[in-house]
């Protein structure tokens, strides 16, 4: 009778070890998986990063020929002036090149918008990531408490 106290408190012991041991492995797992969730938003954050330079670099092209295309219409409306072509003349190309410019803002200004969507996207992202290193730090913390 005396070694039934014991008893009960070691299997009361072994219990414990036991939700212990399965609550480090629900841990674990969880963090495991969160690590995975953490990796994938990495890895997207990165082609989101790759596609921000791709608009950029798109915005830098567009500027380079509305700048080409400004020189051009420049040249040719000094050579028609030069030439005594008729004011007809003048008027056609200046609406030719008006109309490539306002292309190429309406292209420039939708490329804008892409890449604000972009910034928008990846603030998310780091907000996101932060969140899950915050409880993953967490989780660890609770792990060796555990251990």
């Amino acid at each position: 009778q005396e070694t039934r106290p014991l008893a009960e408190g070691f299997r009361a012991q072994e219990a414990e070890a036991k939700r212990l041991r399965e609550a480090l492995s629900a841990t674990e797992e969880s963090q495991q998986v969160r690590e995975k969730a953490l990796a994938d938003q990495q890895a997207t954050r990165g082609r989101m990063e790759q596609s921000l330079n791709d608009v950029v670099e798109k915005l830098r092209t567009a500027e380079r020929e509305k700048a080409g295309l400004v020189e051009e219409n420049r040249q040719l409306t000094q050579e028609l002036q030069s030439t005594g072509r008729g004011e007809v003349d003048l008027q056609a190309l200046r609406a030719r090149h008006a109309k490539q410019i306002s292309e190429l803002q309406d292209e420039r200004m939708a490329e804008r918008e892409e890449h604000q969507r972009i910034v928008a996207e990846n603030r998310g992202l780091v907000e996101a990531n932060q969140q899950l290193e915050a409880v993953i730090a967490s989780l660890r913390e609770q792990a060796e408490d555990l251990t």
